[in-house]
C-alpha cells in the first residue's frame, strides 16, 4: 500500500488500515493486491492400491501446496498432508474417477488428470492368475521353469523376440479400468514388456531388475488396464528383446 500525497509506501497490511488525519484533512492511498499465485495441479496420479471399500492413490508434488484435496466422482472424499492417501468408504465393484487439487491458504490448484479404477468385487480379493497355468499360451522358445520362492514354484520364462506367454480367461464383471499386479523376476538392472489385451490395447510396464542376477527372488509392479466385461486375455512379449520371467498377474 502506499501513501500518494507523501509518496511513501507504508507497511504491508489486510483487512483494514487507519490513519489520524486534522480536520477537513484527507489521504489518498494505492493499494496494490499480494500477487501470490496458486498451487501447481498436481500430476501423475496413480492407484497403487485396490480393496472392496479402499483405493490408495499417489501423485507428484505441487509446488507451492500445502495440503491436498482428493475427489471421487467429482465429491470430495478425503485430505492429505502428503502426496498419498488411502481413500476409504468406497462401495465394492464400483468404478471411480479420483482427481486431485493442491490447496494453500485461500488458493488452490487446476484439477489433476483423473484416473479411473473399479474397486475389487464383495466376498474376495484379486484373482490370481499363474503364468505357468495349463490355461496359458506359450509361443517360440517361453517355457515353465522352477522358482522356489514364486506362487506354485514355477514361472515362464525366455521371453522377447517371437517368444510370448499369454494368459487367458482373465475374468471381470465389467467393462472397465483394473489394477493389474504382475510378479516377476528380474536379475538384471532393468527390462521392459508389452502388455496386448484382447489382441488390442497395448500398454507397456517397466521391471525394475536387482541387477544381482538373481532369477529367482520375485518382484511385483502394477498398472491400471482396460479390461473388457467377461474374460480377457494378457499377452506379454516384447519384440525387441528378452524380459523379466514372468510369475502371475491378479486382477
Amino acid at each position: 500500500m502506499r501513501d500518494v500525497w507523501a509518496a511513501q509506501n507504508t507497511r504491508n497490511v489486510s483487512g483494514q488500515v487507519q490513519a489520524a488525519l486534522p480536520a477537513h484533512g484527507s489521504k489518498l492511498y494505492k493499494i496494490t493486491p499480494n500477487q501470490a499465485t496458486s498451487p501447481s495441479k498436481p500430476a501423475d496420479v496413480t492407484a497403487t492400491d485396490v480393496s472392496r471399500t479402499t483405493v490408495s492413490l499417489t501423485w507428484q508434488p505441487s509446488t507451492g501446496a500445502t495440503s491436498y484435496k482428493v475427489f471421487a466422482n467429482g465429491q470430495q472424499v478425503a485430505t492429505s498432508a502428503t502426496t498419498n492417501v488411502v481413500v476409504q468408504g468406497l462401495q465394492p465393484q464400483t468404478q471411480y474417477t479420483f482427481t486431485v487439487k493442491g490447496v494453500t491458504t485461500g488458493r488452490s490448484s487446476e484439477v489433476s488428470a483423473p484416473i479411473t479404477m473399479f474397486t475389487a468385487k464383495s466376498g474376495g480379493g484379486p484373482v490370481r492368475y499363474e503364468a505357468e497355468a495349463s490355461t496359458s499360451t506359450l509361443t517360440g522358445n517361453a517355457g515353465i521353469s522352477g522358482c522356489t520362492l514364486c506362487s506354485g514354484g514355477a514361472k515362464i520364462g525366455n521371453i522377447g523376440g517371437d517368444a510370448t506367454v499369454t494368459l487367458n480367461n482373465i475374468t471381470v464383471p465389467a467393462t472397465g479400468t483394473y489394477l493389474v499386479r504382475i510378479a516377476y523376476t528380474d536379475g538384471d538392472t532393468s527390462r521392459q514388456s508389452m502388455l496386448t489385451v484382447n489382441d488390442a490395447d497395448t500398454y507397456w510396464v517397466n521391471y525394475h531388475g536387482l541387477g544381482d542376477n538373481d532369477w529367482g527372488t520375485p518382484q511385483i509392479t502394477y498398472l491400471p488396464m482396460k479390461l473388457s466385461a467377461g474374460a480377457n486375455s494378457i499377452k506379454v512379449s516384447n519384440p525387441t528383446g528378452y524380459i523379466a520371467d514372468i510369475d502371475w498377474i491378479t486382477v
